[in-house]
């Protein structure tokens, strides 16, 4: 008969939960992972982490399991995280961040970033953005992510931007409208804009990472 406190894992990271709140506020708001897996003996967290691997790669999973394989910093769990990319994105990116960010596949990401669907793209621009940083990518992300600057929707092409910024260290955009009105690189990528604003707003933004990376930085 297992533990309590492998069964008390088991219902925090498996049973069910407001599938509404885990969307609108992220799964980090409806489970105390660091309470669910901090009591944990050392074999028992080896089970937690046997069971959270096996459900990533079987499913069905959610951004649990993620969170969980992140909290235990288990690196035996890196090819599953990287594999299961696009599902849950930014939260596969914060976890290899936090496990070991040089065994990010970065091929993987590249191909995520290539998906038709707007959300994988959104979450894992997201993701690269608020986990990653210029020298620990390469220059192919660098220029994928510049490059959706001149995607057909509105919500990838801003992501590219906070993405691309925050990666080499750009101040962000503004929360409040009038500066994003002010922000000459937003402006070229406003809704309302054609192809060739969007291809000005990446000819600025690439002057703009080279005063911070330096004139012979390939971005």
């Amino acid at each position: 008969m297992d533990s309590p406190t492998i069964e008390s894992f088991r219902q925090a990271f498996f049973g069910p939960i407001d599938n509404y709140l885990s969307w609108h506020d992220g799964f980090d708001s409806v489970i105390d992972v660091a309470a669910s897996l901090g009591g944990l003996t050392p074999a028992e967290k080896e089970q937690a982490a046997a069971e959270l691997i096996l459900a990533l790669e079987h499913g069905p999973a959610d951004a649990r399991v993620v969170l969980g394989l992140a909290y235990l910093r288990h690196r035996p769990a890196l090819p599953a995280l990287n594999s299961y990319m696009p599902n849950a994105a930014n939260y596969v990116l914060q976890a290899i961040s936090q496990i070991d960010s040089t065994q990010l596949d970065l091929q993987r990401v590249a191909r995520v970033l290539e998906a038709p669907d707007t959300q994988s793209l959104i979450d894992v621009l997201t993701g690269l953005g608020y986990y990653y940083t210029h020298a620990q990518l390469n220059a192919d992300i660098v220029q994928r992510i510049i490059n959706l600057l001149t995607h057909p929707d509105y919500l990838v092409r801003y992501h590219a931007l906070q993405a691309a910024r925050n990666i080499h260290g750009v101040p962000g955009l503004a929360d409040d409208l009038n500066s994003l009105r002010e922000d000459p690189i937003f402006a070229n990528i406003i809704s309302d804009k054609r192809p060739r604003d969007f291809r000005r707003a990446q000819e600025l933004l690439l002057a703009e990472i080279r005063k911070v990376t330096g004139p012979d930085s390939r971005a």
